[in-house]
């Protein structure tokens, strides 16, 4: 819990929400890449902020040194942020070493259970992962590995993204893992108002 309350400090002051909103340039980003992370993103049941958290997910998943270069560091400078802090330089190291993973499809069943969990997240107010094992029950059943990731306090697509890789004061960088892994194959993502940081958004994963 404490370092869940960190981060969310951390985020408050780098990440949140902005007058302002950065657009990465995707103009060098190559075409087939792009493609492919926009027909695994895109979900029309989805909300499209969700859509484009998965689409920014499979971004840093897909290409790891072109989203530092063309997103991450851009995004960094445009909200003032030079300090690079050690998570974020060891999430530089770790982008530039990670390449060419499989796009995550964007799963309806795993997105329903996304929003969900936020809309009950946010009207009691909690953080973390409540009921994991509960709320995983079914998912289980089928599929052998699950992961989930809480975001707070962020309500652009790409803020989530970067808050969730960064992981600012998280130890085991759980987030950051689940985003990157190998064996996760499947996301869903939903958003809703958070009684105590605004919005919450929740990604939930499955093998």
């Amino acid at each position: 819990m404490r370092s869940i309350l960190v981060a969310i400090l951390f985020i408050s002051s780098l990440v949140n929400i902005h007058a302002q909103t950065f657009s990465p340039d995707l103009s060098t980003w190559d075409k087939e890449t792009l493609n492919k992370a926009r027909l695994a993103s895109y979900n029309p049941l989805c909300q499209k902020k969700s859509n484009d958290v998965v689409f920014y997910t499979n971004l840093a998943r897909m290409d790891g040194t072109k989203f530092v270069e063309t997103i991450l560091r851009p995004y960094m400078e445009f909200y003032g942020d030079t300090s690079f802090s050690p998570y974020l330089q060891s999430l530089i190291d770790w982008l530039y070493t990670k390449q060419n993973q499989p796009p995550l499809r964007h799963n309806l069943g795993l997105a329903i259970m996304a929003k969900f969990y936020a809309l009950d997240a946010g009207r009691r107010g909690i953080v973390g992962h409540d009921r994991f094992n509960q709320r995983f029950q079914l998912v289980l059943a089928t599929r052998r590995e699950v992961a989930e990731n809480c975001s707070y306090g962020e309500e652009n697509p790409l803020g989530v993204v970067i808050q969730l890789l960064v992981d600012e004061g998280i130890d085991n960088l759980g987030h950051r893992r689940n985003i990157l892994s190998k064996s996760l194959k499947r996301i869903g993502v939903g958003f809703a108002r958070h009684k105590r940081y605004g919005i919450n958004c929740i990604q939930e994963f499955s093998r």
